[in-house]
């Protein structure tokens, strides 16, 4: 048996069954939705363990350590695959079968800039 600090057992090794029984709950983070337990904070889903909006609105966005899960998905590259999946759709719906993210996400995204290219050109 592994006992933590306080005594607790968190790891048990059963001799019948030849697996090892860890407890889940030995996590450093708080559960999101004990972030903010006013009635008005943001919703939770239990069903999908999501809170899509920021549980702390009111405070700095540089200081928080969770911004809910919308700030996941309009950081990063999310917003590059999204244009180039409604650039896919687009080309879909024109009769265009050579662009397809899944099959191809390489020559789609070469189609994607050799498109935004020539809309460029166009403008000057």
């Amino acid at each position: 048996e592994l006992k933590d600090d306080v005594g607790e057992v968190i790891q048990k090794r059963d001799a019948r069954t030849r697996t090892t029984v860890r407890n889940l709950r030995i996590r450093e983070d708080t559960a999101k939705y004990l972030l903010n337990l006013s009635t008005k904070s943001a919703h939770y889903d239990p069903k999908t363990r999501s809170m899509r909006a920021n549980p702390h609105p009111e405070k700095d966005p540089s200081d928080l350590t969770y911004a809910g899960d919308n700030f996941v998905r309009m950081s990063g590259d999310a917003q590059k695959i999204k244009k180039l999946q409604l650039f896919a759709f687009a080309k879909n719906d024109d009769g265009d079968s050579d662009v397809h993210l899944q099959a191809a996400p390489s020559q789609a995204e070469l189609h994607f800039q050799s498109e935004q290219k020539r809309r460029m050109q166009q403008v000057n």
